[in-house]
């Protein structure tokens, strides 16, 4: 009976390599979310009741800083209520 040899898989990258792409991956998720804030602040901040959304249609263009996506995100997130 042979016996079965286990053989280790060689890594991909060098371990210097994976450390770096590791971390640029956590750094471009970390910018992602940075920049999701600053879009939600901006749909927020610019925030007009009268804006078109989901819960008022109105044939008015939208005041909203980012257009009819951030008039919906704004009121999505004003009528909410808090977790």
């Amino acid at each position: 009976m042979a016996s079965a040899r286990t053989v280790a898989a060689r890594p991909l990258l060098p371990a210097w390599a994976t450390a770096f792409v590791r971390r640029r991956f956590a750094e471009s998720i970390g910018l992602a979310l940075v920049l999701a804030a600053i879009v939600l602040a901006l749909a927020l901040l610019s925030y007009q009741p009268s804006d078109p959304s989901w819960s008022s249609a109105t044939d008015i263009r939208p005041r909203n800083l980012l257009g009819a996506p951030g008039a919906v995100i704004a009121d999505h997130w004003r009528r909410s209520p808090p977790a």
